[in-house]
């Protein structure tokens, strides 16, 4: 798929998936690979930044993707 630039708002605990929105602010939920220590990025550290992600399927309210880089 295409890799888009993600705009992080939130985080679905129940998922494990983090919530943004596209430069065309089409919804994107998307995972993060795992840190090199096998931790995860805190919240407050992702909400408001940028991110690539590469979009993986799309759906008829949502698109679902894998961030491009390790954060």
């Amino acid at each position: 798929g295409t890799v888009q630039e993600v705009l992080v708002e939130g985080f679905n605990s129940s998922t494990g998936q983090w919530i943004g929105r596209t430069t065309q602010n089409r919804v994107l939920n998307f995972v993060t690979r795992p840190r090199p220590d096998g931790s995860a990025p805190a919240k407050e550290e992702m909400f408001g930044r940028y991110l690539p992600v590469r979009v993986t399927r799309a759906g008829p309210n949502s698109l679902a993707g894998e961030c491009a880089i390790a954060v």
